[in-house]
């Protein structure tokens, strides 16, 4: 790669970046809080319950169309410019992107995953949500099944123009780092 093409790669991703300012404050908000769970402190007035459980909602029924193929229904709830992070690799910008990185996964396998949601958050139009994940990935062809190991994620979310919960952020990685060999 030459020293202009990554001076261009680096203005585009600080360029993406300067707009994530509000949604870094709010996971360090969001982590704040949640650290302070076990006291007596009450939500922000912009918090409603009624937010967090549509986000619950929202999650059970990703899963839902998730392990019924539905890839046009699992897109539907990404924010256009949403970003996936996955674990070891570089972030994945906007639906654009993250659509042909999961149309193999859905043509090629049937997957069979389970959700837990340990908490929601939510502060006027952004929420987070955290939980762990597992389940199978079973092929459609003679491949044998791979196994989701407990992976945990972490989602931001934004509310659009028309009131619906879209994924803003979705970051996950396994919950045991892989074992390496001492040497």
């Amino acid at each position: 790669m030459k020293a202009s093409d990554w001076m261009n790669n680096r203005k585009y991703i600080n360029a993406c970046t300067e707009n994530t300012v509000g949604l870094r404050s709010l996971l360090c908000v969001s982590l704040f809080i949640a650290s302070c769970g076990g006291s007596k402190q009450t939500a922000p007035a912009t918090d409603t319950a009624n937010d967090g459980e549509t986000i619950e909602k929202l999650l059970a029924e990703m899963i839902l169309k998730a392990n019924a193929g539905d890839i046009e229904a699992v897109m539907a709830y990404f924010a256009e410019d949403g970003v996936a992070m996955p674990p070891n690799e570089m972030p994945v910008f906007g639906t654009r992107l993250i659509r042909p990185r999961v149309q193999p996964l859905f043509d090629q396998s049937q997957l069979v995953v389970f959700l837990t949601s340990e908490e929601v958050g939510v502060s006027g139009n952004f929420a987070f949500a955290r939980g762990y994940m597992s389940g199978r990935i079973e092929p459609k062809n003679a491949a044998p099944e791979r196994y989701i190991e407990q992976t945990e994620y972490l989602m931001l979310l934004q509310k659009d123009s028309s009131g619906s919960w879209k994924i803003a952020r979705l970051m996950w990685h396994p919950m045991w780092p892989e074992q390496r060999p001492v040497t």
